[in-house]
């Protein structure tokens, strides 16, 4: 099929396109999955031209069963969880769908571990309609005035010219998407085609996670997003929360691409003063007839009289002329916006009068008037003034207010209304004007449009009038309705002087006479909560959290709550200082003779009552009491012992929205949402989940010794008396120092001994992994994967036993043999981004343990078993005398021991990288390389089997060494 086959022909199989919350699919892998989907739906009876109801959030397997369905000539109508099931059965009834599939509500079947579509609920519909044609592939349905939502068509075609359009827009192959909408939402096309077209890879966060900003923020952040399609009033928080959390963490962003809604580019100037001030900024135009997008406009911060308006020039796919009584206006007048070309929907399903109206004929050719008023300017840019009809945007969806009142005068509430928008607030506010015999109660209106239309079409204000306002012209008055609204939210305000009401009434339309109103009374969204939480912030001069401020429900309770953390952050701060002691400063100074560096991490458990930004001020005050935890390790030389900071970024916030969340399993390094950052002696991490809230508190133990760690934990104890401690991490350490102490002079005879060796070894390898990338390349991760059979397990297990050692030893010594028969894999070429070119020389990956360990042994060719019956001690020095990253991770989880092994990690010095015209190098700030190759194995104990897991850096191994080193493991595993 041409659209499938142009989806992946720039596709690199290893290259990972589809990653969510729960699961990835390589493009290999979701070929894969695109044709098993597509059997099953075909054995669902699925034919080409059939529609089938996609009634889930996004996800990997969703994206991969809408390419399933256009494999099969079908299209998707994608509907809302959320939507009320009244408007759901209208879509249903209008589009006859050949299947409906929903997410399954039991735990087994969670649209996350779901794997095959025999596992969601499917409803068959034996009345399902074949279209006339084939051509169909989605069918989006958009507010209609008449109270019944109507359906867009659009073909492949339609999306074929949309694809081969963007295709010249600066979108990389190495970019990494969000898919940051809805499906019901054709922004989200955008997101997913931009994405796949180009062989980039596409993110998608959960319905929960999108919803809350913070979470959000750190799945961009976890999954070092760089491009995002945002809809202006998406994009503001966030912006907000970018610009807050800076000095701490900065996102990746490369590129914002707008659309959905007008974008007022004053809102934008917060930018200029950031990290983030050189972002590239893009300004999109298309309505959903058009197929997403029809033109877009290159941003600056700059702004004129234009600006706001600027939607740029037309896509090549088609054209853009602007019509006043069906005759072209002359160049720099005002006109109504018609697209013409290959873009165009074939029109609204089973609404030919809609269609005739919307989609004409115009000088020849079909063309499709957008209702949009806009001029030419002299650059030949297009720019909007405004609409001829009633229909309006908020929060990037489309809105015909004749909709809403034609559904609320349905319920017979109501004599008469209007519904308008108020946009003298910084959220655009939909305000309903009624004539009634009587006022009636806001909670009336809600309950009966919630069961009509979805969440974003009900409005939050509303205004019992005499008699709608007409002008001279007989129409409605908005004028007159909006100036109503102005006095009635004057009159009624009795707390203007109140600075807390002041900034909400900056948002809302909804008035404030009543201190018990919650934030959902006055018409506020999870964006509008999460602007309102930084203000709040910045005027009281507090650490508010959106958990704060949607926990405390009323104005007067969130009244309250800054009340008490004022007081709370005045307690915290006046608290005394110490230095650090002498046993802490000894630590310091090992590091550079022994960087091994282990962490010690507890958890206390808290209730929900607690707020995060009590755990945060007293975090910021532990800090701020021990030089020690201000440190950064890998920023102090041996003579100093710490580097105090003016502003704490140690502590971090992090929302789960699991029921079900274990906290110990964060314990682990491999389940901490944030990497742990080695360089800083502390890191803390606060965790509200759905029961509880966590404090979890890590430290180096190169600060901190077992007896002067229990001592800290004693004093978060004494000012956290709510809190319960779960786990405590230093009796590790304590094991951990016995060992150290009795094998450390014999570890180091031994390394001096076997140095030699190493560097002959070494350099006898003359490997290049691969050509090198383009600069500014940082390279991505591809997986392969190797199935031990049970016999090959139980032979493992078997060995395992007669030589008295561990699966881990096991495996790191069949690793060590794959990668000494590898020609060289102890070299490879870098690309420093930093510089933008690549690096002269190769660097040797002295700091690979695995490397290391074979070529101490000088076993290469020798037995597997000979290297597993090394000593634990001869594997430990080692490990424990080289420079390396290498963590071992232990889980376990239902029956399943994984252990994962990290190798090939390349370092540089600052000498090198000066030689090479950089100044002021700062090592840490250089994403110039990770890991080159990695093993991952997981041990079935309940089928018996063992998964190996290769990983490969695509920047620093090419195809043919990560061919042969599977050649290799391969063998090895027949051989057993």
């Amino acid at each position: 099929m041409k659209l499938n086959k142009k989806i992946f022909e720039n596709a690199i199989e290893s290259k990972v396109a589809l990653v969510d919350e729960n699961s990835q699919f390589t493009y290999q892998e979701l070929q894969v999955c695109v044709k098993e989907y597509a059997a099953q739906l075909q054995e669902a009876g699925v034919v080409a031209g059939d529609v089938v109801v996609i009634r889930f959030e996004p996800s990997t397997h969703v994206i991969a069963l809408i390419l399933a369905l256009w494999e099969l000539k079908a299209a998707y109508v994608p509907i809302s969880e959320e939507m009320p099931e009244s408007r759901v059965n209208t879509i249903i009834s209008d589009c006859e769908p050949k299947l409906i599939l929903i997410r399954s509500h039991d735990d087994a079947g969670r649209l996350q571990q779901v794997g095959q579509i025999s596992e969601y609920n499917l409803f068959s519909n034996e009345s399902g309609r074949t279209r006339d044609t084939d051509d169909c592939r989605y069918i989006l349905y958009t507010s209609g005035t008449t109270g019944n939502p109507k359906g867009v068509i659009i073909k492949e075609d339609n999306l074929l010219a949309y694809m081969n359009a963007v295709v010249p827009l600066d979108n990389r192959s190495s970019d990494i998407y969000s898919l940051s909408h809805s499906l019901s939402f054709d922004i989200s096309v955008n997101e997913y085609l931009a994405s796949l077209v180009h062989g980039a890879t596409l993110a998608i966060p959960s319905t929960k996670t999108r919803k809350n900003i913070i979470a959000y923020f750190d799945f961009l952040q976890r999954f070092d997003v760089n491009r995002l399609h945002q809809t202006p009033s998406a994009f503001i928080p966030l912006m907000s929360l970018m610009i807050e959390k800076q000095s701490e963490v900065c996102l990746p962003l490369r590129r914002v691409d707008f659309g959905g809604e007008p974008l007022d580019i004053r809102k934008l100037e917060p930018l200029k003063g950031s990290v983030y001030k050189d972002l590239e900024l893009t300004n999109g135009y298309g309505p959903t007839e058009a197929t997403v997008l029809a033109s877009v406009k290159q941003l600056d911060l700059t702004h004129d009289a234009e600006s706001n308006g600027n939607i740029g020039t037309p896509l090549s796919s088609g054209k853009i002329r602007l019509y006043k009584d069906d005759q072209e206006v002359e160049h720099g007048e005002v006109g109504e916006l018609t697209i013409f070309g290959k873009q165009l929907a074939d029109g609204y399903l089973n609404n030919p009068e809609k269609t005739k109206q919307s989609f004409t004929e115009l000088d020849g050719q079909r063309g499709y008037r957008t209702g949009d008023l806009a001029r030419f300017n002299d650059a030949g840019e297009l720019i909007i003034f405004g609409r001829i009809d009633n229909q309006v945007k908020i929060n990037g969806y489309r809105i015909e207010l004749e909709d809403i009142e034609s559904n609320l005068l349905s319920t017979n509430l109501v004599k008469d209304c209007a519904v308008v928008v108020d946009r003298s607030t910084q959220m655009d506010n939909m305000v309903c004007f009624y004539v009634a015999d009587s006022a009636l109660e806001r909670n009336n209106f809600i309950d009966a449009l919630s069961r009509l239309l979805p969440e974003y079409m009900v409005p939050q204000t509303y205004v019992s009038v005499a008699e709608i306002p007409l002008n001279q012209s007989s129409k409605r008055d908005t004028r007159a309705l909006l100036a109503i609204l102005d006095a009635s939210r004057e009159s009624s305000s009795g707390m203007d002087s109140s600075q807390l009401h002041k900034i909400v009434s900056r948002y809302t339309a909804a008035f404030l006479s009543n201190e018990n109103s919650t934030l959902a009374d006055l018409g506020f969204d999870s964006l509008a909560v999460m602007a309102l939480t930084v203000d709040l912030s910045k005027a009281f001069n507090v650490h508010l959290s959106i958990k704060d401020i949607t926990f405390a429900t009323t104005l007067a309770e969130i009244e309250t709550c800054i009340e008490n953390t004022q007081s709370d952050d005045t307690q915290y701060k006046s608290c005394q200082t110490y230095p650090a002691n002498t046993s802490q400063q000894r630590y310091y100074k090992n590091y550079k003779t022994y960087p091994f560096n282990d962490r010690l991490t507890s958890v206390f458990k808290f209730g929900n009552d607690i707020r995060p930004c009590r755990l945060e001020a007293f975090s910021t005050l532990l800090i701020s009491k021990h030089n020690a935890l201000r440190t950064a390790i890998n920023e102090t030389d041996a003579g100093l012992v710490a580097d105090v900071r003016e502003r704490v970024d140690n502590i971090k916030h992090y929302i789960s929205n699991d029921e079900h969340f274990d906290p110990l399993t964060m314990l682990e390094e491999a389940n901490w949402p944030y990497s742990y950052e080695d360089g800083k002696v502390c890191n803390i991490l606060i965790v509200t989940a759905p029961n509880a809230t966590y404090l979890y508190f890590n430290v180096s133990h190169m600060a901190f010794d077992g007896f002067s760690y229990s001592i800290l934990l004693e004093e978060i104890k004494s000012f956290l008396t709510d809190g319960t401690l779960l786990d405590n991490g230093a009796g590790d350490y304590a094991e951990l120092s016995a060992h150290e102490q009795a094998n450390w002079q014999e570890m180091k005879t031994k390394f001096a001994a076997s140095q030699p060796k190493l560097n002959s070894l070494f350099s006898d390898q003359g490997f290049k992994a691969c050509p090198a990338s383009k600069p500014g390349t940082e390279g991505k991760a591809r997986f392969a994967e190797i199935l031990l059979t049970t016999a090959q397990t139980q032979a493992v297990d078997k060995l395992l036993k007669q030589s008295n050692t561990s699966h881990l030893h096991f495996f790191c010594a069949l690793f060590a043999k794959v990668i000494g028969q590898v020609n060289g894999l102890s070299k490879v070429n870098v690309v420093s981004p930093i510089l933008q070119r690549p690096t002269v020389r190769s660097y040797n990956t002295i700091g690979c343990y695995l490397n290391l360990m074979v070529s101490a042994y000088n076993d290469i060719e020798g037995d597997l078993q000979a290297v597993v019956e090394r000593s634990v001690d001869d594997f430990n020095f080692v490990f424990d005398l080289t420079d390396v990253s290498f963590n071992i991770i232990k889980k376990d989880i239902g029956g399943y021991v994984s252990d994962v092994v990290v190798g090939g990690e390349i370092d540089f010095d600052e000498s090198e990288l000066e030689s090479l015209g950089c100044e002021s190098v700062d090592v840490d700030n250089y994403a110039i390389s990770k890991n080159a190759y990695s093993l991952f194995y997981t041990i079935d104990q309940l089928n018996q089997q063992v998964h190996l897991t290769f990983r490969f850096n695509s920047s620093l191994v090419d195809e043919n060494a990560s061919g042969a080193i599977l050649d290799v493991a391969q063998q090895l595993i027949d051989s057993l």
